[in-house]
């Protein structure tokens, strides 16, 4: 989410826009969060936390890869979009792991620290993104958003050994 505004410079010269144009950037994404919210909410009350969370980031890393070989500028603001759709399966996700994992008087805590990985990822996105483009161009540094957002999702497919899987099924058992 915060890693297209560093990039601003790099998309003007790399589509040619005018400052119209550079405006619909970041709102793009924003309006795919907005008009998806309550569905990703909804979505992380019937399929729950990790499956909603996975799959909202898989939505982010596909809008933003296929933005990356975005051919034109409509094109692009498009897969910024379908960002947005992911990030806003993503957030509420976050907030129903907490709300399930964490006890009562632990949730304000860890909610401040998913806060604060915002805050985190926007002041490394303005220190490495506009670098990757100054050296590798506009779609490297999109691209690596794209992978950057994939990780997480990459990181959970490794099989859970047996305790993992045992410590998941009571924590699913002591919810129903």
């Amino acid at each position: 989410m915060l890693g297209i505004s560093p990039l601003s410079p790099s998309l003007v010269a790399g589509f040619g826009l005018t400052r119209l144009q550079v405006a619909l950037i970041v709102p793009s994404i924003y309006v795919g969060g907005l008009l998806f919210s309550l569905p990703g909410g909804r979505l992380a009350d019937r399929l729950g936390a990790r499956p909603s969370l996975l799959g909202g980031l898989i939505v982010g890393a596909a809008g933003l890869a296929v933005g990356a070989l975005s051919p034109g500028f409509t094109t692009f603001l498009l897969c910024l979009f379908l960002a947005g759709i992911g990030w806003s399966v993503v957030n509420p996700a976050l907030g129903k792991a907490i709300m399930d994992l964490f006890p009562v008087h632990e949730r304000g805590i860890a909610m401040g620290i998913k806060q604060m990985g915002l805050t985190v990822s926007g002041i490394a996105s303005a220190l490495v993104l506009p670098r990757v483009a100054a050296s590798l161009g506009w779609r490297a540094a999109i691209a690596t958003c794209g992978l950057v957002v994939a990780l997480p999702v990459a990181l959970s497919w490794a099989p859970a050994r047996p305790a993992q899987r045992r410590a998941v099924r009571q924590s699913d058992e002591r919810r129903a």
